[in-house]
């Protein structure tokens, strides 16, 4: 839209580059974890989250309570290896362990880095670097990219990262460090 010009859907006369806040739409302060805790209690056993595999069969399903379970579980493991504000890199393709680790690192006020399941050495380590990842989560394969290997020369470069977990191994997603913490209060300023 050109300066000056407005727009049909809002009542607007833009001068600046940038659209200014809306008025009329409430802003709600709350956090991810808290949205799915808010789901669960008001819809708890509607379906969330459906597994289609990659020949397209339907796989394992979620509902909203058992989403929140398996997030709140996966949370408490991370809370016992990371500490609240440390990043923690998803490297795999859509799947539901992505979405666990979406709400669960929410949950454990972890900052979640994505990262393209495509990407080669110098791709992955760049991200691991620039985000100062702590921890890897990965597959080991996808669709011919030898992720594990991949994944162990790039995490040869990042001095922080402290380890690499393959998602599709649940004993290593659900691992629990000695420590124990509990989950943090999680604010909806922090980074997620």
């Amino acid at each position: 839209m050109a300066t000056g010009e407005t727009h049909d859907m809002y009542d607007v006369n833009l001068t600046q580059s940038h659209f200014p806040p809306q008025a009329d739409v409430e802003i709600r302060d709350v956090t991810i974890g808290e949205s799915l805790r808010v789901m669960a209690a008001d819809r708890g056993d509607a379906e969330a989250l459906v597994e289609v595999t990659q020949d397209g069969q339907i796989d394992r399903r979620w509902s909203y309570s058992d989403l929140l379970a398996d997030s709140e579980k996966l949370a408490d493991a991370l809370a016992t290896r990371f500490e609240p504000g440390e990043k923690i890199a998803v490297w795999a393709p859509n799947c539901p362990e992505w979405v666990l680790l979406e709400f669960a690192s929410a949950l454990a006020g972890l900052v979640l880095v994505t990262a393209n399941p495509a990407f080669q050495v110098k791709e992955l380590r760049y991200v691991l670097e620039q985000s100062q990842a702590s921890g890897l989560f990965m597959v080991s394969e996808f669709r011919g990219n030898p992720m594990a290997s991949i994944a162990a020369e790039a995490a040869k470069g990042p001095q922080g990262l402290r380890e690499t977990v393959d998602t599709t191994n649940s004993s290593q997603l659900f691992a629990a460090a000695q420590r124990t913490h509990g989950l943090p209060a999680v604010s909806f300023g922090d980074a997620a």
